[in-house]
């Protein structure tokens, strides 16, 4: 197939025991005109490129490293490999919807601007959950400072536009995606089909849980560097504030998490005012994101719920007037 329409790219380690399922539901796609690119990772033999060529379906190109190369450069080898207009990132335990494909190349043949397309993803194993990231697109651009909602092995890139701003994974990152989608989301629109299209597999040995506290780290890294975008620099005492989990408050006491929180409200505030002028994100989806962040890092996480409604960021105006109103009274008694 010398121009398909469609690259699936995937790359496989150690994904024997779910590859059959993974490639089948890519092979049996309402959406037909795809090669299905695969990148075996070297050092590790489980069979599963003898499951790859069983198949015997010329669609199937299988590319093998020589050497360990790991995820993020595997998947700049397909990337300069790929010969489709769009390529769908597919993951070898994984499962994508019937008409996934058909459903993404349809939205990215009517919406030029758009560079990725995703959708909503439900796990499955021993999690059950959907998880519905947003379909308005300012508003994902926004999130992608401290969020990443994009299902990774559920996208589809247009290649043009990848080559036009030479978009690559950055292979020293371990979350490789929320780096890609963070750069993507400055030069072209992403968009998410609110539909599952997507299955991810949870079974408890899942990168993003073995790397645990390296991605914590990582995801402050790159909050700092998604911030420079607005001219923001983030206190040294504040910058742990922005790990993945949101969970850093439990770790302190009541005297420095209230000041940590008047901190917080200035760079809120400043993020904001700065924005203002550089015009980077739509203005009510960057105040939505702050206050998704806010209640992420007070709801739940502190035990004193006051300090969740003393910022306009609590996205409850009712809430945060009221318990500025018994502050302020407190405060005259």
């Amino acid at each position: 197939m010398s121009n398909p329409k469609v690259t699936v790219l995937m790359t496989i380690y150690k994904d024997k025991s779910y590859l059959k399922e993974a490639v089948d539901s890519i092979l049996n796609q309402t959406f037909q005109n795809f090669e299905f690119l695969i990148v075996n990772e070297f050092g590790y033999d489980d069979g599963s490129v003898d499951i790859l060529k069983s198949y015997n379906d010329s669609r199937i190109r299988i590319i093998q490293n020589n050497v360990k190369k790991g995820f993020a450069a595997s998947l700049n080898i397909g990337l300069a490999q790929a010969r489709g207009e769009y390529i769908a990132r597919m993951d070898g335990d994984d499962v994508s919807a019937p008409d996934r494909l058909e459903k993404q190349v349809k939205y990215l043949d009517l919406h030029k601007n758009t560079g990725i397309v995703s959708c909503w993803y439900k796990f499955f194993g021993d999690l059950d959950k959907i998880y519905k990231g947003t379909s308005n697109d300012k508003r994902l651009k926004s999130n992608l400072i401290f969020f990443c909602d994009i299902a990774h092995g559920g996208s589809m890139f247009r290649k043009s536009l990848f080559d036009k701003y030479n978009l690559r994974y950055d292979e020293s990152c371990p979350i490789e995606d929320h780096d890609l989608w963070s750069r993507a989301s400055l030069c072209f629109d992403i968009h998410i089909i609110p539909q599952v299209l997507f299955y991810y597999r949870w079974d408890g040995n899942n990168i993003s849980n073995n790397k645990y506290d390296l991605i914590q780290r990582s995801t402050v890294e790159l909050v700092q560097r998604n911030l420079k975008v607005l001219n923001i620099e983030i206190p040294d005492n504040l910058k742990n504030v922005f790990n993945q989990s949101g969970s850093y408050f439990t770790t302190l006491d009541d005297a420095d998490i209230l000041i940590l929180t008047e901190q917080l409200k200035q760079l809120f505030n400043e993020i904001e005012k700065n924005n203002s002028e550089l015009k980077i994100f739509d203005k009510h989806c960057l105040y939505k994101t702050l206050c998704r962040k806010w209640r992420q890092l007070y709801n739940g996480n502190y035990k004193n719920k006051k300090l969740l409604y003393s910022s306009k960021y609590c996205d409850n105006m009712i809430k945060f007037i009221f318990n500025r109103f018994f502050y302020l009274t407190l405060k005259k008694k």
